[in-house]
């Protein structure tokens, strides 16, 4: 039995751990330190400081939960501080239950299956990782790959020649003649697509080459081809040459990790090791061994900038949340995600133009279908127990909202819930952390959008808040959306100072609050239970005037 969201305010601040020395290097605020403790044992097990994250809205402290020392798998609790150290959110995962059978040679973690809280062996192999009972029995396999579908040198800048993001997506067309694949034929179409670029790289004795600190080329799998190289700083191939694929994944993997070091998410970057041309028609992140792999089958993937992008979200998405990409809407926002962050980029480069359809040079033709990111599928009537079938019900409102209020403040959003990412997390509660997000990031001013198009989806209800029109001396209601979800005081501010009440009932009619104001404006704290309520305001000539509000 797990237990989501189950602990007290009190063991909120007793499950949270004082930092260990190295606090100091990533400058977490001192509050924070102060207010923690050392491997606590609290009433439902250990917990051990796992790691430390830090992004523009704050800093994300993740723990691992222990039974007499054995680590409980997908057991963790995340507290969440802003920039100036204060606790805004945490997320519980842990286990309640005891071990239904007895510690064995071997036994290095604690799973749940449905007989209960067990101690089993998990392993790495050379497929991925698996957890097997005393028996042998296999509990759980993984191969540790998220498929696209189910250094220390010197630096200088040189310029390459590459898809913007694709061929299909620059001219302005869909996949079809003359805009085709033809075994890598070279085309007089194609080539008018490829555009100069620079990009940093390094150099090394009298040769460029692409590789910088956060990527580098390996023969991972066949075919084996050594990484290109050039006596001068261009590097120029038509896509019939092996070597293109090398060029245009190493361009826009590197530029989108210098589009994440703008905005401030140094954090997600990691060292990853890339093979642009391997065997058959798929390409994957491999989890465990940071690896990226393009497949070369029907249309090369590493062609097409969106499947370079997605695979690479993968990367920063398990570097924000290491261990808990299990479960199948889990699972389903993290493809989608990746859905979404690989096509915010691909619309930065040329608008609408296949908008909504993802990897739209690799898919969309007679090889596969792709996905798409304008789903009318609703949740959660249109889950099934497919990831790939879930993904665009998650991925369609955030290119909504992306839609609304731009590409660098939906990203910056999506980048940052990274962090917050749980083992079997659901999309609601995903939801409305993008919603507390847009009131640490933006102060509750795009709550509306993004409730709305979460709404259109089926992941958020609809909130039924009647906005009254500020005639006269009338009141204005503000951050109703972030009184919802505890994420903002209910703001009441008349035009001119009035003397007022506000009282709440339930909808039985029970008054279960009551505030007075002087000068006019009000704050009133979300510490209800959730729930529909009534907002009576009493002013002036004007008596029970009543809205309702939603918790």
């Amino acid at each position: 039995m797990v237990a989501q969201e189950s602990i007290t305010q009190t063991e909120e601040i007793d499950l949270l751990v004082e930092l260990t020395k190295d606090i100091n290097k990533i400058g977490i605020p001192e509050n924070i330190s102060m207010c923690l403790r050392s491997s606590p044992i609290v009433p439902k097990g250990e917990l051990e400081l796992s790691s430390i994250q830090k992004s523009p809205i704050g800093f994300h402290l993740t723990y691992q939960q222990f039974y007499n020392g054995i680590p409980i798998e997908n057991a963790i609790l995340k507290a969440h501080f802003n920039k100036f150290g204060e606790l805004f959110h945490k997320q519980a995962h842990l286990s309640d239950s005891r071990p239904r059978n007895s510690l064995f040679k071997g036994a290095n973690i604690l799973t749940n299956t449905k007989n209960g809280l067990i101690y089993a062996n998990k392993k790495r192999t050379q497929n991925g990782t698996e957890i097997r009972s005393k028996s042998g029995e296999i509990l759980y396999r993984n191969s540790g790959k998220l498929y696209l579908y189910d250094l220390n040198s010197r630096d200088t800048q040189a310029n390459v020649k590459v898809f913007l993001v694709n061929p299909v997506n620059s001219a302005g067309v869909s996949y079809g003649p003359p805009f085709v694949d033809n075994a890598d034929a070279n085309s007089s179409y194609l080539s008018k697509e490829l555009s100069w670029k620079k990009i940093n790289l390094s150099l090394e004795s009298d040769s460029f080459v692409l590789q910088n600190n956060l990527f580098r080329f390996s023969e991972l799998s066949d075919p084996i081809q050594k990484t290109p190289k050039s006596k001068n700083d261009s590097f120029f191939f038509e896509r019939s040459n092996p070597n293109f694929e090398f060029v245009n994944c190493y361009f826009h993997l590197s530029n989108y990790a210098n589009y994440i070091q703008k905005l401030q998410f140094f954090n997600l970057l990691d060292t990853l090791v890339i093979d642009p041309r391997i065997e058959g028609d798929n390409s994957f992140f491999d989890i465990n061994k940071r690896e990226l792999q393009f497949g070369i089958g029907n249309v090369d993937d590493a062609e097409d900038g969106e499947v370079v992008i997605h695979e690479y979200a993968h990367s920063l998405s398990t570097k924000a949340s290491p261990n808990t990409t299990s479960g199948v809407e889990r699972l389903a926002m993290e493809e989608g995600n990746a859905d979404y962050l690989t096509k915010s980029y691909s619309r930065s480069f040329t608008g609408s133009v296949n908008s909504y359809k993802v990897f739209s040079w690799d898919g969309h033709n007679e090889f596969w279908p792709g996905f798409n990111i304008n789903s009318q599928k609703v949740y959660p009537n249109d889950l099934t127990a497919s990831s790939n079938n879930n993904r665009e019900i998650w991925s369609t409102p955030l290119m909504k909202i992306w839609e609304k209020i731009g590409k660098e403040k939906t990203d910056r959003l999506i980048l940052s819930h990274l962090f917050f990412q749980m083992p079997n997390t659901k999309m609601p509660e995903m939801a409305k952390i993008i919603l507390k997000l847009d009131t640490q990031f933006y102060d509750a001013e795009y709550s509306n959008i993004i409730w709305k198009a979460f709404f259109e989806q089926g992941i958020l209800p609809e909130i039924p808040v009647v906005m009254p029109i500020n005639i006269d001396n009338n009141p204005i209601f503000k951050n109703t959306y972030g009184f919802a979800f505890k994420q903002a005081p209910l703001e009441i501010i008349f035009p001119f100072p009035t003397e007022f009440s506000a009282s709440i009932f339930c909808t039985n009619g029970a008054k279960v609050a009551e505030f007075k104001s002087n000068s006019g404006q009000m704050l009133i704290h979300s510490t209800l239970p959730k729930g529909l309520y009534i907002l009576q305001l009493n002013y002036g000539k004007i008596i029970n005037k009543k809205i309702i509000i939603a918790r």
